[in-house]
């Protein structure tokens, strides 16, 4: 589960003297932009297939739809799969977009 997977990248920022609360990281595996309990956490495909068929019914319907607002070239595709998991006791976030 992701939640499983955050519990060992934490584990493994503590281990490399980094404080995942407090600090703000950017790795390929777990991102964080501000300080607080909320994480984006790549899910790598081949570890959980209910992460690729995720994958693969999203993909159905919004490639199309991005290639035809012009925002995927043809041959475009996804580089990775993953979700914002918060810790119990992190404060609630207010509506935002995300991205540039």
């Amino acid at each position: 589960s992701a939640l499983s997977r955050l519990e060992l990248l934490i584990g493994a920022l503590r281990a490399r003297g980094s404080d995942p609360i407090a600090d703000t990281f950017k790795y390929s595996e777990v991102c964080k932009r501000h300080s607080g309990g909320r994480f984006d956490v790549s899910m790598p495909l081949a570890d959980d297939p209910s992460w690729a068929e995720l994958a693969a019914s999203a993909e159905a319907w919004a490639l199309p739809v991005l290639r035809r607002a012009g925002l995927m070239k043809t041959g475009g595709r996804r580089d990775r799969v993953g979700c914002v998991c918060a810790l119990p006791g992190t404060p609630a976030q207010g509506f935002h977009v995300a991205g540039p």
